[in-house]
């Protein structure tokens, strides 16, 4: 099975690699666009796709959008555009897709902790097979970058079924104020793993922190979480 898996990783690294590496084709080998004025370019602005856009970051950060980086992004947005359309039989999926997704932009804009994740990987784990849930008592730093981008960015399915058209309140409460409620978390908007590494988190009474809910409804989109937040970091040992 991991032999199968691996093989799997490489075709779908090549795949995506050579769609890296035609639309840079592309790119060099197309006409500047012609100065036809202001709505020309924002239609073209509007068409680019997100591969062009990570290229045109790579030719103004070089050393940090890689092509391995290139790619573990698209390889996460891949995943998350095939779980959205089938949102409704697929919830525990999607919510664990998009925060996955919303973990990898926090951790390219903090290039320190991707590197500090990166280390846990490699001096735990190794490059010798792939990472699996087992490994996760072992990758303590893994567990405080996932909290940290849940706690910011809670899955879809904490919202959708209580969708508002404008802001209110329940019982006093806004529906967002615990996760970024500067009364409980020191610099609520500030992305700062560290912080769960001693933070008790996951008991039955902590109510400071439900990416997921509370309750019954939320043990699907959890059981999936933990299965799936370990293997999704593995593209990150080749960054």
């Amino acid at each position: 099975m991991e032999k199968t898996i691996q093989r799997t990783n490489r075709e779908r690294d090549q795949y995506v690699q050579n769609l890296v590496n035609q639309v840079r084709s592309t790119r060099i080998h197309s006409p500047p666009p012609l100065n036809t004025g202001h709505h020309d370019h924002e239609l073209r602005k509007g068409s680019s796709s997100l591969v062009e856009t990570l290229l045109s970051m790579q030719e103004s950060e070089p050393d940090f959008y890689s092509d391995e980086v290139i790619k573990t992004i698209l390889i996460v947005s891949i995943y998350v555009s095939i779980s959205v359309p089938s949102m409704m039989l697929l919830a525990g999926t999607t919510g664990a897709s998009l925060a996955l997704e919303w973990a990898m932009s926090l951790l390219l804009n903090h290039s320190e902790a991707m590197r500090k994740l990166k280390a846990e990987i490699d001096n735990q784990v190794g490059h010798e097979r792939l990472i699996n849930e087992s490994d996760l008592p072992k990758l303590p730093y893994v567990k405080c970058v996932m909290n940290k981008a849940l706690r910011l960015y809670p899955p879809l399915s904490l919202i959708l079924p209580h969708s508002s058209s404008e802001s209110f309140t329940v019982g006093g409460y806004e529906i967002w104020a615990p996760h970024r409620n500067p009364n409980v978390w020191e610099d609520p908007d500030e992305f700062k793993p560290e912080r769960f590494e001693e933070a008790a988190l996951d008991g039955p009474h902590c109510s400071k922190f439900a990416p997921f809910g509370m309750g019954k409804h939320s043990h699907i989109i959890r059981q999936k979480w933990n299965v799936r937040r370990i293997g999704s970091f593995e593209p990150i040992r080749r960054t």
